[in-house]
């Protein structure tokens, strides 16, 4: 009997559907086409993955891969984002849109449900609300448990699904095995985990394995369908079920590495001519070859567990390992790598040393090297985090986060922008002489850990070592960077090491790092109460000790200006740094709020009621929210918010009356499983509650894309008291209006 099998998975996707790219979809879905390729499983494989995967192309592929199975069987893999609308559920395309997200399930349930009567369906869907699919027409699907379907009797054959959650519920996936959760656990089921004594594999027995696995993952599998007997995926599977390698596939992976490392000694040999040329072309060609072949050597150790126990495949995994530390190993002054050549070391940390290097045709563009430690390569759990910490950084858009750009595998490091000027240990100092610019940028911090919560990354690591400041004419920039240590609350599992430095981390990180307590916001919080002691104290603080730290705290802050203005900052601290972290603020936005009233009294001399000119209270207003001026934004009477993400237009700013205010939102935040509308739809309830609590504020709808709205503001005065009132009407909305959830 005929087996044709559809393999569908969708890693890039265009920024019209809202959603971000995936990692591990279009593996999943090339190493299932593998795998049912192979005789034991016997499908027809066809692949459709990443920009081949639009909307018109996937149907046709469907309707394609039906006609061709006739009434033989037929088998559709899905891997990618899935989406609920009003009018169903959908797998989002590559050019999915609000429009138009991708493969309507109601429409693929009708195609499915056509299939003539003895025929056999399967269908095996990994992304968000895919349990939403069910079968039109025929005898059509019903929920059974795989018990009932272990009682059903017949001549083998029937329409199934396996689906990755139900209709309500998401899918997730997994950096730690590089694959989405459920098809990670689909092919260790079909490698070994699912298959009988007999050598075969059964639907319910395939379903009962998953499910199994999945038990700990957060979101339970779907089965339902109709079969007669025990219809069989695969058969002749006996040698697997014995722990012995399917000789036919591994032999074919085994050679291609023994071909692979063949070249790379090859390589190897011939590259050590002489310093000079080791350091401009020898080390970067090698580093070049061993990367891919270790990426690919990496995932055949996930994959194929029967393959990573023979012996000849260990020991050119062994060698290459052994290549990779040297390599790591030789990054030093003058070493050319990927188009930029070593200049000096910036220093060394828990998971790596950092190098300034520049662009070896543009010496004057100069970036940061960041290398993990070569001798640290087999700490696998070491690694993932690094790995993490970059993926953190990439994610997070924003002007006061360091930019990360390209990660390597050989050696293991990822460059990122070069901030000159060191961190904030050298700064310090500032603060006594000038307490207002130094709270200022605490402030722009503590704004910057804000957009990461919002975005659901924690730090976890925040130190004065961690900010690096660049001194200009606007004065200190702050830029947050290494997070090493940083937890993506959507996408990581709980870690029970990695506790950050003891002078810094909250006391649950040191006591209970495994919990989830020690991957909360408030983590944070207390880690930037301690690191606002450093700042104004010069002083590392006595680890949760605040009893010990009030006293040369309160010293420092003694002499500041304004009344309360001290006062108010200590009480701000205490509950900062409480051992409790429920006694400790829930959000930075509470923090910065604090901190703009402590500013506030800082400047009690200000007369509030003096007049502005238009270009006096631009200017103010930019400092108030950005801590900066630009001479430019002065004409426009345009400003950016913090993170940059919105355009903030002072389109009316009267003497007295209402002022008018237009912000746009250059890009709109990522809700997974959202199409646009919805996304517009949640960001105006959020911005109606929010500012419902501002008195003389009301909101116009814009039409303008991705999202725009006014606010308009009666009872407006161009003064010092009117800058203030337009900064706290900004922060609250630009808040709702850049939160990711």
């Amino acid at each position: 009997m005929l087996r044709t099998a559809l393999f569908v998975g969708i890693n890039d996707y265009s920024e019209d559907t809202l959603f971000p790219p995936l990692r591990y979809a279009v593996d999943d879905a090339t190493e299932m086409a593998s795998l049912l390729a192979m005789p034991e499983y016997g499908f027809v494989a066809k692949t459709v993955i990443n920009s081949a995967a639009m909307r018109r192309q996937v149907k046709q592929a469907v309707l394609d891969t039906i006609e061709l199975a006739g009434d033989g069987v037929l088998l559709i893999f899905l891997a990618g984002h899935g989406t609920q609308a009003s009018d169903g559920t959908y797998f989002v395309c590559a050019d999915g849109d609000a429009l138009e997200p991708g493969l309507d399930l109601a429409w693929l349930s009708s195609q499915l449900g056509r299939r003539p009567q003895g025929s056999t369906t399967i269908a095996m869907l990994d992304f968000c609300h895919s349990g939403a699919l069910t079968m039109r027409g025929g005898r059509g699907f019903q929920r059974l448990t795989t018990e009932r379907l272990s009682e059903s009797v017949g001549g083998g054959n029937g329409r199934v699904l396996l689906a990755a959650c139900s209709s309500e519920d998401v899918s997730f996936e997994s950096p730690e095995a590089e694959h989405g959760v459920f098809t990670r656990w689909l092919l260790a089921g079909l490698m070994g985990g699912a298959i009988s004594e007999d050598g075969s594999v059964t639907v319910p027995a395939l379903f009962d394995f998953v499910s199994t696995q999945m038990e700990s993952s957060g979101s339970s599998p779907v089965l339902q369908g109709y079969v007669e007997g025990q219809f069989s995926i695969g058969t002749g599977l006996q040698a697997l079920w014995q722990g012995r390698a399917l000789e036919t596939t591994d032999r074919r992976f085994l050679l291609e590495v023994a071909q692979r490392v063949g070249n790379l000694r090859s390589l190897m040999a011939t590259s050590f001519r002489d310093q000079t040329a080791w350091q401009r072309e020898d080390f970067s060609r090698c580093c070049a070859q061993v990367g891919p072949t270790a990426d690919f050597i990496d995932g055949l150790r996930r994959t194929r567990p029967s393959l990573a126990t023979n012996d000849e495949f260990q020991a050119h995994s062994s060698w290459l390992d052994s290549q990779r530390r040297r390599l790591g190993g030789e990054v030093d002054r003058g070493v050319r790598l990927h188009g930029f050549e070593i200049q000096r070391s910036l220093g060394s940390g828990g998971f790596g040393r950092v190098w300034l290097a520049h662009r070896i045709d543009e010496p004057t563009t100069k970036v940061a090297v960041k290398v993990y430690h070569a001798n640290e390569l087999s700490l696998l759990d070491k690694v993932q985090r690094f790995r993490r910490g970059y993926e953190a950084m990439k994610r997070l858009n924003h002007p006061r986060i360091v930019t990360v750009q390209q990660e390597l595998t050989c050696p293991l490091a990822f460059f990122m922008q070069y901030v000159e000027g060191g961190d904030l240990t050298n700064y310090a100092w500032r603060a006594k002489d000038e307490p207002a610019m130094m709270l200022r940028l605490l402030l722009v911090v503590a704004e910057t850990l804000s957009h990461a919560h919002n975005h659901d990354v924690i730090h976890r690591d925040v130190k004065p070592g961690n900010v690096l400041v660049k001194e200009s004419k606007q004065g200190l920039e702050p830029y947050l960077t290494d997070f090493d240590l940083a937890w993506i609350s959507k996408h990581s599992q709980l870690t029970k090491d990695a506790m950050g430095v003891l002078q810094y981390a909250a006391p649950e990180q040191m006591a209970k790092p495994g919990s989830s307590a020690a991957h909360s916001p408030r983590v944070d919080i207390f880690s930037f109460g301690q690191l606002c002691f450093f700042a104004l104290t010069q002083s590392d603080p006595v680890p949760s000790g605040q009893a010990d730290n009030i006293v040369p705290l309160t010293q420092a802050i003694s002499t500041w200006p304004g009344a309360n203005s001290a006062t108010r900052f200590l009480s701000l601290w205490k509950s900062m740094t409480a051992v409790n972290p429920q006694d400790r603020p829930g959000t930075f936005s509470e923090i910065t709020e604090e901190f703009n009233r402590i500013l506030d009294l800082m400047e009690e001399g200000v007369d509030v009621h003096h007049r502005l000119t238009e270009a006096e209270f631009v200017k103010q207003l930019d400092f108030a929210l950005n801590g900066a001026s630009d001479g430019e934004q002065l004409q426009t009477k345009s400003l950016r918010s913090p993170s940059g993400g919105t355009m903030i237009d002072l389109e009316l700013l009267p003497d007295i009356g209402k002022s008018v205010v237009r912000l746009l939102l250059l890009e709109l935040p990522k809700m997974p499983g959202c199409t646009t509308v919805q996304v517009r739809d949640h960001i105006n309830r959020r911005l109606g509650d929010a500012l419902a609590g501002c008195p003389g504020v009301r909101r116009r709808p814009g039409n303008q894309s991705p999202f725009e709205t006014r606010l308009e503001i009666e009872g407006f005065e161009r003064t010092f008291g009117g800058v203030r009132r337009l900064r706290d009407v900004l922060n609250i909305a630009l808040t709702q209006l850049e939160r990711s959830a």
